[in-house]
Parts: structure tokens; C-alpha cells; sequence
């Protein structure tokens, strides 16, 4: 005969029922017991709990799976600021980039050296000189300034406009990747100060473990976890100060017992050699005063 066990409501004592009967008595506290109506509510308990089960696990895949958008996102997030600075730096200092300064002092150098040659020419000989020279000067000044300084200049500005082009290129594709990350993801679901690996690994195991069933105690409990995680690592860290201070004491305790030892063994020797001492000196006057008696 096909029986199943069931739990009393009113004691809670473990009853045993055979299939077909719709009301039994506890023979613990006497009570009737409406096995159609429990069996009902076993029924909508334990849906009620594979239900609660499916969320738990739903939310755990959530939690989940924004680890590597947020991740993401993040990494993405700080390359923009420092695409950013960088363009706003260059933009800043574009005159100093594209500045031809170097170019032209080493040119002012050469028309100057040329113009004293000149001019120390001109002093030994006829003095057309002092009108050619400044002629001759402004001549390569032009030609250096047409045929070496304009084209560098025009060269460094292409290149600054080429990689100016090419970080502004950069800047527009990491934009649409982030944007892309919100629109496909809910990254927000999880608070901002939790974005990184380890506070989300954290809030994921407290779910998958089932310890939370929702997002605000996951939360609640990895932070509380984390807490106590602190005042462990206090609490060995300032065991470990206190063993070696401990360990500090003995060696010092042991130092100071060597030196105590020592002298106590340098106080016995120094009382054997005054002992010797004393003895010598009674050794010598018994000898002295012996002689004497002979003598007298």
C-alpha cells in the first residue's frame, strides 16, 4: 500500500498517510488533519521555493554576465580621459609643436657668421663690400626661409594635423563602443562604486551561494564580508607587531642575560685574584719576618 509522510500543522509532529484518505488524527495532539488542504499548501510552498530558487539563479546570471561589459566599459571609460587630456594637451601647445624656432635661430646663426666673414673681408679691401654683405645676407635669408624653414614648418604642421586627425578618429570609436556597452547592457543595475572585478565577484558569490535573494542584500552582506575581512587583517596584523615584539624582548632578555653571566664570572675572577693577591703578600711578609728572626 502506497503511503507518504507529512508534517501535522498544529504540533508539527512527522504523520504517516496512506493514499486515499482525506483527513487523518495526529495521534500526537489529537487534532484532524485536512490532507487535501495540506497537500495543497505543500504544493504552493514548494512552488513558492523553486520559484524563489529560479530568481536567485536568474539574478546570479545577471550579475554575471555585466562583469565583462562593465569591465570593459571601464577600461574604455579611462583610455577616453586619456585620449582627451592628450588632445586637449597638443591642442593647448600646438604654436610649440609646430614651432620653427630651432630652425630659424640655427639659420640667424649661419646669415650672422656669413655677414662677419664679410665684413672682415671688406675691411682689407675695397669697401663695396660693406653694401654687398648685407645684400648677400637678406639673399640667404630669403632662400632659407623659402627652400628650409617654410617647408619644415609646413611639415609639422601637416603631422600635427595628421595626428590630431588620428586621435580625434580614436576618441569617436571608443565613444560609440561605450555607447554601444549602454544601449546593449543594464551596467547601471549594478551601483557605480561597485564596478570593478573584485566587488562584483564578491556580490555574485553571495547570490550564487544563496545567501541573498536580491540585488541590496547581495550588496549588504559582501560589504559586511568585507568589513569583517578588515578587522581580521587588523587583528592579525597587529598580532604579528605584537610577536615580534615579543620576539624583540627575548632577544634583548637573552642579550642581557649573556651580559649578566659575564659579569658575574668576571666578579669571581677578579675575587680569585684578589684572594691570590692576599695570599701572596701573607707568603711574602711570613718569609720576611722569618729571615728577620734569624738575623736578630
Amino acid at each position: 500500500m502506497n503511503t507518504r509522510r507529512i508534517l501535522c500543522p498544529g504540533c508539527g509532529a512527522q504523520l504517516v498517510v496512506e493514499n486515499g484518505y482525506k483527513k487523518i488524527k495526529c495521534d500526537y495532539c489529537g487534532g484532524i488533519v485536512n490532507v487535501n488542504t495540506l497537500d495543497s499548501d505543500e504544493g504552493i510552498m514548494q512552488r513558492a521555493i523553486e520559484a524563489e530558487e529560479r530568481r536567485i539563479d536568474e539574478l546570479a546570471a545577471k550579475i554575471i554576465s555585466l562583469k565583462e561589459p562593465i569591465l570593459s566599459r571601464k577600461a574604455k571609460c579611462k583610455k577616453l580621459s586619456e585620449l582627451n587630456n592628450e588632445i586637449q594637451y597638443k591642442t593647448n601647445n600646438k604654436e610649440e609643436l609646430t614651432s620653427v624656432k630651432r630652425e630659424i635661430s640655427s639659420a640667424t646663426m649661419v646669415i650672422g657668421l656669413i655677414c662677419v666673414c664679410f665684413w672682415f673681408y671688406g675691411t682689407y679691401n675695397t669697401g663695396a663690400w660693406f653694401i654687398i654683405f648685407p645684400i648677400l645676407a637678406f639673399i640667404g635669408l630669403e632662400l632659407i626661409a623659402m627652400h628650409f624653414i617654410m617647408p619644415k614648418k609646413n611639415h609639422k604642421e601637416e603631422a600635427y594635423n595628421i595626428m590630431m586627425n588620428e586621435l580625434s578618429r580614436q576618441r569617436v570609436e571608443l565613444e560609440a563602443e561605450i555607447a554601444e556597452i549602454d544601449n546593449r547592457y543594464n551596467i547601471n543595475f549594478i551601483p557605480m562604486q561597485y564596478h570593478n572585478e573584485k566587488d562584483i565577484n564578491g556580490i555574485y558569490n553571495s547570490v550564487k551561494r544563496k545567501r541573498a535573494t536580491n540585488l541590496g542584500l547581495a550588496i549588504s552582506l559582501y560589504e559586511s564580508e568585507c568589513k569583517a575581512k578588515e578587522m581580521l587583517d587588523n587583528q592579525n596584523r597587529m598580532l604579528a607587531q605584537q610577536q615580534e615584539m615579543i620576539k624583540q624582548q627575548y632577544e634583548q632578555l637573552k642579550v642581557n642575560r649573556q651580559a649578566l653571566e659575564e659579569a658575574k664570572r668576571a666578579n669571581r675572577r677578579d675575587k680569585v685574584q684578589d684572594i691570590a693577591s692576599i695570599g701572596t703578600t701573607i707568603y711574602v711578609g711570613t718569609k720576611i719576618w722569618d729571615h728577620i728572626k734569624k738575623n736578630m
